[in-house]
């Protein structure tokens, strides 16, 4: 049987430095049938972009006339794979050389799939607990969990493409935790998740960027769980009440990791949101004025 062609979308704004490394873990992958496209988000790294693609003839290369962003890049992206099945990599990132032969071997057209990731630094150097490399596989088919916390890996998502097609592909108006609206979405269609597990996603762990990283993510965040609760009224208020509430209690620790007055002021204004419910409002700032969750870092 010929092995269908997974097509491998790499978008890249200021990680030319990294490209090649990210292009040749695809290169080396055990699967056999794959194709590259690396979607340029209008970079200032233009130059050394094209230069790093040239040295792979094979790859589909294209440049945003403008920067659209992470999401929308990878949509780009999607709308020239010509593979039935399509995957996504970070251009700072990177893959194990089984990742796409692992999740193709458990393939359903009709399920989303994702795998572990392996932290390394900038260099590639592993971070990780070796101890822990190998994690159960689970199927996910709602969002409950999701919901309180994301334990996804997102750039580790390989998919039917006429599946992502349907869902609308990524949204174009998230410039971060895109992934994480995604996963949502897919739930919500009646579509299964498999994790299989295993650690095959090389993530780039940049500590100097975790403060301006995590303030981010919250803000984005924030709007993904008001975009889900704004389309999806079957949740009871008890519920959605926990989901910020887990969301408040997150940011408190992150914001006991990072001295950032203006990730406090966001997260002190996301805290008001619970002045409808005045004793949960007592309780999440007597956590915030305590500082307890300094415990749990």
């Amino acid at each position: 049987m010929v092995p269908k062609l997974v097509s491998v979308i790499i978008p890249c704004f200021n990680d030319a430095g990294t490209l090649e490394r990210a292009i040749k873990s695809v290169v080396a992958q055990t699967y056999p049938s794959i194709e590259i496209i690396v979607v340029n988000d209008c970079s200032p790294q233009t130059d050394a972009i094209a230069r790093c693609v040239s040295r792979f003839p094979t790859i589909t290369y294209v440049r945003n006339e403008f920067n659209v962003g992470l999401a929308a890049s990878r949509n780009r992206g999607l709308s020239l794979a010509s593979g039935e099945i399509v995957a996504f990599l970070d251009a700072d990132d990177a893959y194990e050389p089984e990742k796409i032969a692992a999740q193709m071997s458990v393939f359903e057209k009709d399920c989303a799939f994702t795998c572990g990731l392996r932290r390394t630094d900038i260099d590639g150097r592993d971070l990780s607990n070796v101890a822990s490399n190998e994690l159960p596989s689970r199927r996910i088919t709602r969002p409950d969990g999701l919901l309180l916390r994301n334990t996804l890996n997102g750039s580790g998502l390989l998919i039917d493409k006429s599946l992502l097609l349907a869902l609308g592909g990524y949204d174009p108006t998230l410039r971060s935790c895109e992934d994480y609206d995604l996963w949502l979405r897919i739930l919500m269609n009646g579509i299964t998740i498999i994790d299989i597990g295993k650690k095959l996603y090389k993530y780039s762990y940049n500590p100097d960027g975790l403060s301006k990283n995590l303030k981010s993510i919250s803000e984005w965040e924030y709007k993904v769980l008001d975009k889900f609760f704004s389309v999806n009224k079957k949740f009871n208020y008890i519920f959605y009440l926990i989901v910020y509430f887990s969301y408040i209690l997150r940011n408190l620790r992150h914001s006991e990791i990072v001295n950032n007055d203006e990730y406090s002021d966001f997260i002190d204004n996301r805290i008001n949101f619970f002045k409808k419910s005045y004793p949960i409002y007592l309780i999440v700032k007597f956590f915030r004025i305590s500082r307890i969750m300094r415990l749990f870092i």
